[in-house]
């Protein structure tokens, strides 16, 4: 947590809390849509909210402030790219007066269509939201007694080696259950790219404006090989449940 990470006083001189009042807002939003898919074994949402959530998750991304560093680093050669919008160098202002206007919108097409919103930002929003092909979402439920851990960084995106492809974005919903946003066509990867099984990455089914995702059960090796992905973003620490199932190196 860090503290007026948000507090914009350059462009909502009256409400410098402004971007953290409308993240709330969106987040009470997002947290309906993230409630279905912690109940059930069969969960149905409409095509607007799924570009909702998927939009949602796009600006969490974007909103992290390791984010913001390793995209707008002042000391890297990309401050001079972005001068291109941002005259004057202040790449923290270049961001926050982006995420203002961004968690305003409610899908891709009202962030593209907004003309006080940069083109990079535009870039990096379609390409979270959709990728190469589009993405869409997989819930997968734990067999066993292994929990999901949570890391710091958010989301845990895993590439395959092969082209250094966008494969899944992580996202624990609780130690029993995680969703997955995947790219479309991973499905049709080899094996050692994709690391899931084709019935646990058969796309959702989509009928008269729905979409119907099953929950899938995997078994601890495969939360384990999650957990390694999460453990390996990690710049920091992890959150667990249960400090007595933890076992610690000895040091």
């Amino acid at each position: 947590m860090q503290k007026n990470l948000y507090r914009d006083e350059i462009n909502h001189l009256d409400v410098p809390t402004q971007i953290e009042k409308d993240l709330a807002k969106f987040e009470g939003e997002a947290a309906k849509i993230i409630k279905k898919f912690q109940l059930g074994n069969e969960i149905v949402i409409t095509d607007r909210e799924n570009e909702s959530l998927l939009l949602f998750l796009a600006i969490m991304g974007l909103r992290s402030y390791n984010t913001f560093k390793s995209f707008f680093n002042p000391k890297s050669d990309s401050k001079e790219f972005y001068t291109n919008w941002q005259r004057d160098g202040d790449l923290v202002d270049f961001w926050k007066r982006n995420l203002g206007l961004i968690v305003r919108c409610c899908s891709l097409k009202e962030v593209l269509n907004q003309p006080n919103i940069d083109e990079p930002f535009k870039i990096f929003m379609t390409r979270d939201m959709f990728g190469t092909f589009g993405k869409y979402f997989i819930v997968l439920e734990r067999r066993g007694n292994e929990d999901f851990l949570i890391g710091d960084c958010y989301p845990v995106v895993t590439r395959g080696d092969f082209l250094n492809l966008h494969l899944f974005d992580y996202y624990p919903l609780s130690p029993s259950r995680i969703l997955i946003v995947a790219s479309n066509g991973v499905e049709g990867a080899p094996q050692s790219v994709k690391k899931f099984k084709d019935d646990i990455l058969k796309p959702p089914r989509r009928q008269f404006g729905t979409i119907t995702i099953r929950v899938k059960k995997i078994y601890e090796s495969a939360v384990l090989e999650i957990n390694e992905d999460i453990i390996r973003h990690s710049r920091i620490g992890l959150a667990f449940q249960d400090y007595e199932r933890v076992v610690l190196p000895n040091t």
